[in-house]
């Protein structure tokens, strides 16, 4: 036999061994999106430039490592910083936080008189200009200490990424900016790994399979909200019961009644997150990266002449709310809840998750119909909740899953002042 021929069958069985290899990651990969689901679902919803930024980090899973760890040790300087104030006081620090460079304006180098700051502020949202006038007089070496920790955070992020690829720097970058994307990657990171892997092999077919599960995870949630409506609109004791609840949210909240009827903007509006290295507040015992809208959570706003309009399904937390504090009133709501789950039991998101933890807490205890717990498990008053931080002991593992990968860009109740 020739060289020639000897060596086009060695290429032969090394393709057949790589196609083979591929084949069984691809074929892998199609079992992990099955088992892991909700996960999937949390990111091929992101718009293209986002999934391209996610498989570009992905074949580098090591800076996931790293930048978790540099996370670690950087939250817990922050919380060590303001963890001698009291909660009211801490939530301003955190606030602060989410506005990109205004802790660098505030508190970067001297301290500034009320003018100098007021001046300072005209470049940020008015939304935050009475926190940061406060803080900026009253607490500017904590404030201080904060950017400094800023400066030293910036160094050691790009002394991690410095050696890898600018299009690996850019994403990761970006993505940063995107810490809800970062937790879901890294606490999936076997199913990121694989991603990763096979996107270094034949980006096209990552790439086209995510946009087929974009499509396909778009069109169940359209079917999904039809159908929600629908059961609504044929039970009206439910309907009522939705506006109902809806009022005692408000109310239990804090929530104005001008934000009540506020309808979605039809601009793009900036939502700032609170940022990766310190993580959301550390009391919310369940994804809270960016303060969100209240129809958010209640799934509808009121719209011009009194019009309701649904939406989406209502937020893992409202839901808890209702089981945990009411589990006895809205009971015709409830029933629908639970129809709504049981129409749909392969659907994720957070609606399902807190459905199905009410139904186990049934099924284990049937003289407990609601959540165990009490208001000051959920950090309010007797008057009502203004926040709610569940005790992770409380839910499944899977459950907890599930919220996190589905429900994080709702984030959790905020106190309204």
């Amino acid at each position: 036999m020739s060289i020639r021929i000897l060596f086009i069958l060695s290429l032969l069985i090394a393709f057949s061994s790589n196609f083979l290899q591929a084949q069984e990651e691809k074929d892998l990969l199609k079992e992990l999106i099955e088992e892991d689901r909700s996960a999937v679902d949390a990111i091929v919803l992101y718009p293209e430039d986002v999934r391209n930024n996610i498989f570009e980090l992905s074949q580098h899973p090591e800076i996931l490592i790293k930048l978790s760890g540099l996370q670690e040790k950087t939250k817990q300087s922050f919380q060590n910083y303001i963890s001698s104030y009291p909660r009211e006081v801490q939530t301003q620090f955190y606030e602060l936080s989410r506005y990109p460079g205004l802790i660098k304006d505030v508190a970067g180098g001297k301290q500034k008189s009320k003018s100098e700051l007021e001046a300072v502020l005209t470049n940020y949202p008015e939304e935050i200009h009475q926190t940061a006038l406060n803080l900026g007089r009253k607490e500017y070496d904590t404030l201080h200490k904060i950017f400094k920790l800023n400066q030293a955070t910036k160094q050691a992020f790009e002394e991690v990424i410095q050696t890898y690829p600018s299009n690996t720097q850019k994403a990761t970058k970006e993505l940063v900016k995107m810490p809800e994307v970062l937790s879901i990657l890294i606490d999936n990171i076997s199913l990121t790994i694989l991603v990763g892997d096979i996107y270094k092999k034949d980006p096209s077919w990552v790439q086209k399979k995510a946009e087929e599960l974009n499509l396909e995870v778009a069109r169940k949630q359209a079917e999904e909200l039809e159908d929600y409506k629908k059961q609504l609109e044929e039970d009206p004791e439910a309907y009522q019961e939705m506006l109902d609840a809806a009022n005692l949210y408000a109310k239990d909240n804090n929530i104005k009644e001008s934000e009540k009827k506020k309808e979605p903007s039809s601009s793009v509006q900036v939502v700032y997150s609170y940022p990766y290295w310190y993580g959301y507040p550390y009391w919310y015992t369940y994804p809270y990266w960016s303060p969100v809208p209240y129809y958010y959570h209640t799934g509808f706003y009121i719209g011009p002449g009194g019009v309701v309009v649904i939406v989406g399904l209502p937020s893992y937390h409202y839901v808890s709310w209702h089981y945990t504090f009411y589990p006895h009133h809205h009971v015709h709501l409830h029933a629908h809840y639970h129809r709504h789950y049981r129409r749909h039991p392969h659907s994720n998101g957070g609606f399902h998750a807190a459905v199905n933890v009410n139904i186990n807490r049934k099924d284990k205890s049937p003289m407990n119909r609601s959540l165990p717990g009490n208001r000051q498990n959920f950090g309010g008053k007797k008057s009502g909740p203004s926040k709610m931080t569940i005790d992770k002991d409380q839910f499944k593992s899977k459950d907890m899953k599930r919220f996190r990968a589905s429900d994080n860009h709702r984030g959790n109740w905020k106190k309204k002042k």
